[in-house]
């Protein structure tokens, strides 16, 4: 650092090496020179204002103050640090001086490469947002017309299994779908949530109903202990979060598992749990479960499917109702996902 001493008039007592090789200072000539010699004039009005005030306690001693100066053709960001002393029955005023040039241009730096991130996700939302909504009316049309046939067809029961087949894969792809346009909704802020008054072992109900099929195709038992709790909360937002944990418990389960839903009150919060007996999460990829389109196990996407998703809008969808949620699991017992959300949301 490079320290200078000085009176309160801004004359020079003392400066130390460093800071008189900067000037080019010979020693014999420091008490000749005053702090504004070495500030660029359109500071010394602020400088002088600034030790005024640390001399009258209207500043702390130290303060810190930055200023850019031109030093040998080039820019550079001066950070002084000045504090006010006693000397000999008198205050004085001491600066360090620090150059932080490099920090503040690798901070410039840092600042360039967050707005490019920043842009680049919302790129990708905006991509992720159309794309769906391009997805999405063809599909309902196939949807539609695959109805249409199974009704048609009374007397075909062959053809009947494979649009019973068909249909449940367009409704899969119809929820990937749902699930793009939240995440991509909730990344940019486009998502206005609505609070309402409802009870939840409703939204509950129709959450599993909407599952039976795939509940039946997996061979999973679903177990309720719900509770008929009102809350206030965005209906849409906990229905979809309640259909991304349903169809996990479903997805990574057992043949023959089984998956828990409850719902109670603890205190002022709604406690929403979703337990069940399947393969579980290791330990040590528990902490990035939450991460948009992050995979536990990319080998597991081939077998199970699904996008990596579905956590990330979960735990969005929490953190919008100010909840707070958790997990535990052990390989090869199950999973279990605490939600917490306050009743006066």
């Amino acid at each position: 650092d490079y320290v200078i001493i000085y009176k309160k008039d801004g004359r020079l007592l003392n400066i130390n090496k460093r800071a008189r090789e900067l000037f080019s200072i010979e020693e014999k000539d420091i008490k000749k020179l005053s702090i504004y010699d070495f500030l660029p004039e359109k500071y010394r009005r602020i400088a002088k204002e600034r030790m005024e005030k640390i001399l009258k306690d209207e500043l702390p001693s130290p303060s810190e103050f930055l200023y850019e100066i031109f030093w040998k053709g080039k820019k550079r960001y001066v950070l002084v640090n000045t504090s006010r002393l006693k000397y000999e029955g008198d205050s004085i005023l001491i600066s360090t001086l620090k150059d932080i040039t490099e920090l503040k241009e690798k901070e410039k730096e840092l600042r360039i490469m967050y707005r490019n991130l920043k842009s680049l996700d919302f790129l990708k939302s905006c991509i992720i947002n159309n794309v769906s909504h391009e997805l999405k009316t063809p599909i309902t049309v196939i949807k539609g017309i695959v109805e249409e046939l199974y009704d048609e067809l009374e007397d075909k029961e062959e053809y009947r299994e494979l649009l019973i087949i068909a249909n449940r894969n367009i409704k899969r792809l119809l929820e990937i779908i749902d699930d793009l346009l939240i995440i991509a909704k909730l990344a940019r802020g486009d998502y206005k949530a609505v609070f309402d008054v409802f009870h939840i072992d409703t939204v509950i109900e129709e959450v599993i109903n909407e599952k039976k099929d795939f509940i039946r195709s997996k061979n999973v038992e679903v177990i309720k202990e719900v509770e008929s709790v009102p809350i206030v909360a965005d209906k849409v937002l906990i229905k979809h979060a309640l259909l991304n944990l349903l169809d996990n418990a479903i997805k990574f389960n057992k043949d023959g598992g089984k998956v828990f839903i409850r719902a109670f009150k603890e205190g002022k919060s709604l406690v929403l749990e979703i337990e069940d007996t399947g393969i579980g999460i290791s330990e040590e990829k528990i902490d990035r479960i939450f991460e948009p389109f992050y995979q536990v196990d990319p080998s597991m996407q081939r077998k199970f499917g699904g996008t990596g998703i579905g956590l990330a809008i979960v735990k969005r969808v929490v953190e919008i109702h100010n909840g707070k949620i958790s997990v535990v699991s052990k390989v090869g017992v199950g999973t279990k996902f605490r939600i917490e959300i306050p009743l006066g949301s």
